[in-house]
């Protein structure tokens, strides 16, 4: 599974390749962006291509459904995460096994109860947001090349352990995926691959998703296709990698394959691909 997590991160990074470059310039604070209020369960069999949630008043929604946990914790529990059960996954049972798991991958630096768990009260951890397009480096070409921009809750994503199930929203398939959570690797840096495989689809396949500072990246294959996730803070997109505009400096466009019109170097009409009409 390491070995397979390993070469999809690759091709990811090879897929988002110059399209990237914004991460590098935005500073955003992480936070919560609530999707849906509901807990999430343990993997299980769910048809593919479940459509997309109803996510309006997402925050509200979060927060409600963490203010009804705590409601319904026996005394004592709502101010102790020890005592306090939260999910169905037998190996974190309690909110502060996880609250210890997530400090121990931070080296020590952990995130509140109350913000952990409005974050396990999501089942995603992205909505659709095309305001997210502003905050982002793009070019006109790459913020116009079929990705779908995102508001990303990296809160959410830290909460995962292995067991867990993460729902995929993909707005280019108006589908929802679930990826299993079977290993979660910490790099002693601050940075945390989560690695695991859609349940939704009988054969092979793999999702993974790294988080390192502000930044998070990953991806997933479904049948034939690789799609991409990427964000920065709050706002982020997914994609399928062959629609991602990768210009280079001689104009040429790696997901079609052509040159755009117009002057670059090196370009010999004989043998590299046609210009764009």
């Amino acid at each position: 599974m390491k070995h397979r997590a390993l070469i999809l991160a690759s091709v990811v990074l090879a897929a988002i390749g110059g399209a990237a470059r914004w991460h590098l310039s935005a500073d955003k604070p992480e936070g919560p962006a609530a999707v849906a209020a509901s807990p999430f369960g343990p993997a299980g069999s769910a048809p593919a291509d479940t459509p997309m949630p109803d996510t309006a008043n997402p925050s509200e929604a979060a927060a409600s459904g963490a203010a009804r946990t705590l409601a319904a914790a026996p005394r004592g529990a709502e101010t102790d995460p020890d005592r306090l059960q939260v999910g169905n996954n037998p190996d974190y049972p309690t909110l502060g096994s996880r609250l210890t798991e997530m400090a121990a991958r931070r080296n020590g630096q952990g995130v509140s109860a109350a913000q952990a768990l409005a974050a396990m009260e999501q089942r995603s951890a992205w909505r659709s947001d095309p305001s997210a397009a502003a905050e982002l480096n793009l070019s006109p070409q790459e913020a116009a090349d079929g990705r779908s921009f995102v508001r990303f809750d990296p809160v959410k994503l830290e909460t995962l352990m292995p067991g867990d199930t993460l729902e995929i929203p993909v707005p280019q398939r108006n589908a929802v995926y679930h990826m299993v959570v079977e290993d979660v690797q910490a790099h002693g840096d601050g940075s945390v691959t989560w690695n695991g495989r859609l349940r939704d689809f009988p054969e092979e396949n793999q999702a993974t998703m790294t988080k390192g500072g502000d930044l998070v990246y990953g991806g997933f294959t479904a049948r034939d296709e690789l799609y991409v996730i990427q964000s920065n803070g709050t706002a982020g997109f997914i994609a399928e990698s062959a629609s991602l505009f990768k210009p280079t400096d001689d104009g040429h466009d790696h997901a079609s394959g052509r040159y755009r019109m117009g002057p670059h170097t090196g370009h010999n009409p004989a043998v590299d691909p046609p210009v764009l009409p």
